[in-house]
């Protein structure tokens, strides 16, 4: 290779990294969620042989974003789980029973997180805390964008999807160890509308 050659090569090289180093300039604002586009769902282990899920249509949050904060960030998330869906009428019940979410007592699963750091444009982790039966513990949602942030502020929407996982005896919810798996896993599909 030419000198030439080699100087233009690394010169490209240089760019290439210093553009992926570079901060993602994430619009200031606040984007609440599309309740009517949004849903979360909790997929579980059953019999070890196959999985379970239930499907929370009924979203609602906010996200807050202000550009000279950095990675400060306040997301909340706030599940009706009294709306849950599990197949059939007689599992829909049981889940919102004593034994798992007891509804009755606690009718709202929720994430609150406060802080934020992107990977990438279309990508980022967000620290905070689940709290389900009333129980709250830390948690990490790993967040993907359908576009890069930037865009928001030419489209004013942006979709989200997060994913994390919970083990369910920390939240109170023991019943059936032999049957349903420990590990339940969360993803939230959200649609987020700029204010």
């Amino acid at each position: 290779m030419s000198r030439s050659k080699s100087l233009l090569f690394a010169g490209f090289v240089l760019a290439s990294t210093a553009l992926y180093a570079a901060p993602v300039a994430v619009p200031t604002g606040t984007y609440a969620v599309d309740t009517a586009q949004s849903k979360v769902s909790a997929k579980v282990s059953y019999l070890g042989v196959s999985s379970k899920t239930v499907t929370f249509p009924k979203v609602a949050g906010v996200l807050g974003y202000d550009a000279a904060a950095r990675e400060a960030v306040r997301l909340d998330v706030n599940v009706d789980a009294t709306a849950m869906q599990a197949g059939s009428e007689s599992d829909t019940t049981y889940l919102k029973g004593p034994d798992f979410f007891n509804t009755t007592s606690y009718p709202s699963v929720t994430f609150k997180g406060n802080k934020l750091k992107m990977k990438s444009d279309r990508a980022a982790t967000v620290q905070g805390t689940m709290t389900v039966r009333g129980i709250s513990k830390p948690a990490t949602l790993d967040v993907t964008f359908n576009t890069p942030l930037v865009d928001i502020s030419r489209t004013g929407r942006v979709a989200m999807t997060a994913t994390t996982s919970i083990k369910r005896s920390q939240f109170g919810m023991k019943a059936w160890s032999m049957v349903v798996g420990e590990k339940v896993a969360l993803t939230i599909n959200v649609q987020l509308v700029r204010q």
